[in-house]
């Protein structure tokens, strides 16, 4: 009767044990298939962000030449005397060289009464652009506002997608005509869309927000309604997950979805399942392209079921060695005075421990190996998060050192934190300005000139052969300046560079001078200090007359294809300009150049920002602070709190609207970042002013760029910070705001 119950409980417990060991391996396969599928679902967002970006700064680079080039006195001085002829064949020349080198369809130059005064094509056919009318539509709209344009994506003659950019051509304001690029889609998707991968067999398509493809790896579905004419074309298909996922993408939401459809890219149409990720371009305000990376839910289940195998292997195991174990337990209950059987068991446990170790240690390994798999890549261009990382680690930072005792054994290394996120910040602004990023963040500040010639110096001449030597002639202590130090240093940087290609091959002396002196004017003393000289010699080949009456001009280089742009020393011009300083020039052929600048130096807003100190951030005013970011409203949150002002913070904006909505009397002043889903901070901020227009609104940013700087003028908000900051700078930004009214 003992024995028969014995039986039983053993029974009951085998079952048991197999029950929990099952529900085990359940959970660990669906937590493991889920995560599979988040990681990929977020490796296809950062490609689909990766593309948009990438035709951002596309767009960007030609829109940018073609400003520089509306800028060009030759272009203006043509297009403003219409019986003018003299620049004509220079500037044909320019035009081709931009068409080539930017790789446009066709470029016009018209004016006011949409002539064509000039035009650069593939071709020697007359020119069709014009009787677009999308391309008529364009033109309308730059003459009537003076303002550069992107045009809606449009099909020409020939079934090709065409984009136009706009540029106006100004004279002393006035508008004497407008260049017209003309950019293929087709070009752009081969640049920067068809080398994208998803998988073996995923790929990257493009549609406009009407839901048209203009890009797609089947060159039949270019052209189509991403639902109506497929619809048409293949009526007996399923389409109820497509039309909910396009339906999201063509609100210019950005977001990932598993879904039904089919494999448009084979010969035969199956139903299968996708992984699809999506994020909007925005080309303009009201226009915007969908990117989506599409790839086989297939590609992925292959690692899931081989995980599913190991796993119902594992549990197998386990089971086999629990059964071993509780057999091993009934023989040594009935062999406890036998010594050989005691012996024989021990024998068995131990065996059992090692394989229990060696099943964990492949359990590891197996675990990291697939997490090594599903770890997608990184792609470059988005700077502004790499800005919303650091703002929390400088506001925490900044919180901490107010309130930790100097003596503190951990207030260098605080400060080490708090001073690198800063280097941070700097080196992220200083990669976007030699970019020639338009957005970058341009923060004027006092600097001592002196230091940052000596670094720049350091900076450049690891890249230098020993053919060529550096002598340094700069002046012992301060030389303040206000400005931004990162456009300063890039003048020094393109200087170098000039003179590293004339010394290139024969080698010779870079010699930098920086020191004080009075400027000179008309050939007489100023009598009053407060101008820094800055010397950049070479004795390398030197230019004639004629390279030196051009060196400024915007494309113009005496360099080798493909290794200048034409725009360093214009850039310097530029740069120097912007501070009412000036340069001058003297070069010989085969005896080396000089270039010498003045610059005005002043340092009085450090100066001012120390004496303030700590009382120019406190309050007591009421702050809404909306941010998408948790990290960001937390860090903000928390330092304003400490500079005493009374902070309520929200991380969803179309909520924080609706309660400012119902409460707009309790607050004095809006933070508002300007990325944020559903609603951005600029409507957000053109909402509270229609409830309350003296409300005060500061928006935050990881840049700028045209529409926020026009948000600034037009009062839709009152200040705009770059992220990263201290919560220091919002605080005396808020002070400032506050005391103004």
């Amino acid at each position: 009767m003992k024995s028969q119950k014995n039986k039983i409980a053993a029974i009951l417990l085998f079952c048991v044990m197999i029950a929990a060991v099952g529900r085990a391996s359940q959970v660990a396969y669906v937590n493991f298939r889920d995560t599979v599928v988040e990681q990929q679902q977020q490796h296809l967002l950062t490609i689909a962000k990766s593309i948009s970006n990438n035709m951002r700064l596309y767009m960007e680079g030609k829109s940018t030449s073609l400003k520089i080039l509306a800028s060009t006195p030759r272009v203006v001085s043509f297009m403003a005397d219409p019986a003018s002829a003299h620049y004509r064949e220079d500037i044909g020349e320019i035009l081709r060289s931009v068409r080539e080198e930017q790789k446009l369809k066709e470029i016009l130059l018209i004016d006011t009464d949409r002539n064509i005064r000039l035009e650069q094509k593939e071709g020697r056919e007359a020119s069709v652009v014009l009787q677009s009318l999308q391309v008529q539509h364009d033109i309308e709209r730059v003459l009537e506002s003076g303002e550069a344009v992107v045009g809606r994506v449009y099909r020409n003659q020939d079934g090709e997608f065409l984009v136009d950019l706009l540029q106006p051509v100004l004279e002393e304001g006035r508008l004497v005509g407008a260049f017209i690029a003309v950019i293929s889609a087709g070009d752009m998707y081969e640049e920067i869309v068809r080398p994208v991968r998803a998988g073996e067999q995923g790929y990257a398509m493009v549609k406009d927000q009407e839901g048209t493809i203009i890009m797609h790896p089947v060159e039949e579905q270019v052209g189509y309604d991403v639902i109506d004419t497929r619809r048409e074309v293949y009526p007996e298909l399923d389409y109820i997950a497509l039309e909910q996922l396009i339906e999201r993408q063509l609100g210019g939401e950005e977001g990932t979805a598993v879904y039904e459809s089919y494999w448009w890219t084979a010969e035969e149409l199956e139903k299968i399942t996708k992984l699809s990720a999506f994020t909007p371009f925005r080309l303009a305000e009201d226009n915007f392209w969908v990117v989506a990376v599409v790839m086989s839910y297939s590609e992925i289940q292959l690692p899931i079921m081989k995980y599913l195998a190991v796993v119902i292997l594992m549990a197998l195991l386990l089971v086999a060695v629990l059964s071993w174990t509780m057999y091993m337990a009934v023989r040594m209950k009935k062999n406890q005075e036998d010594k050989e059987a005691y012996a024989l068991e021990m024998q068995y446990l131990k065996k059992i421990n090692e394989s229990s170790e060696e099943l964990r240690r492949k359990d590891k390994e197996l675990q990291h190996s697939n997490k090594l798999r599903t770890i997608g890549t990184l792609t470059s261009g988005i700077s502004h998060e790499f800005n919303n990382l650091l703002t929390p680690i400088m506001g925490h930072s900044e919180i901490i050192l107010h309130h930790m005792d100097k003596t503190s054994p951990f207030y260098e290394g605080i400060r080490d934190i708090h001073d690198s996120s800063v280097k941070a910040k700097e080196l992220i602004s200083q990669i976007l300005v030699f970019s020639h990023n338009e957005n970058a963040p341009v923060e004027e500040k006092s600097f001592n000139l002196n230091a940052l010639a000596r670094e720049t110096i350091r900076f450049f001449k690891p890249i230098l052969p020993s053919s060529i030597s550096v002598v340094e002639d700069i002046e012992e202590g301060e030389a303040l300046m206000t400005g931004n130090d990162t456009e300063i240093r890039q003048v020094l940087m393109n200087l170098f560079t000039n003179a590293f290609y004339a010394m290139k091959e024969n080698g010779g002396t870079l010699t930098v001078e920086v020191r004080k002196e009075a400027q000179e004017t008309d050939g007489q003393k100023a009598g009053e200090p407060g101008h820094a000289r800055i010397l950049v010699a070479d004795t390398g080949c030197g230019m004639d007359e004629d390279t030196l009456s051009q060196m400024f001009d915007p494309f113009f280089t005496s360099k080798p294809v493909g290794e200048g742009t034409g725009l360093g020393l214009s850039m310097v011009h530029g740069i120097v300009e912007k501070y009412e300083g000036r340069i001058h020039v003297a070069s010989e052929p085969g005896k080396g150049t000089s270039f010498e600048i003045l610059l005005p130096l002043g340092g009085t807003e450090r100066v001012q920002e120390e004496a303030e100190g700590q009382d120019g951030c406190l309050g007591s005013e009421s702050v809404l602070l909306v941010d998408d970011n948790r990290l960001i409203t937390k860090v903000l949150g928390k330092g304003l709190a400490h500079w005493g002002y009374k902070v309520k913070s929200f991380n969803e904006s179309v909520e924080a609207f609706q309660h400012f909505h119902g409460n707009r009397e309790q607050y004095d002043i809006l933070v508002l970042d300007q990325s944020m889903p559903h609603l951005t901070g600029l409507n957000f901020a053109r909402k509270a002013r229609q409830i309350q227009p003296d409300i005060r609104i500061i928006l935050i940013t990881s840049y700028k760029d045209k529409t926020v700087d026009r948000a600034v003028k037009d009062r839709t908000v009152d200040r705009i910070l770059i992220k990263p900051f201290l919560t220091k700078e919002l605080g005396r930004c808020i002070r400032q705001l506050m005391d103004a009214t």
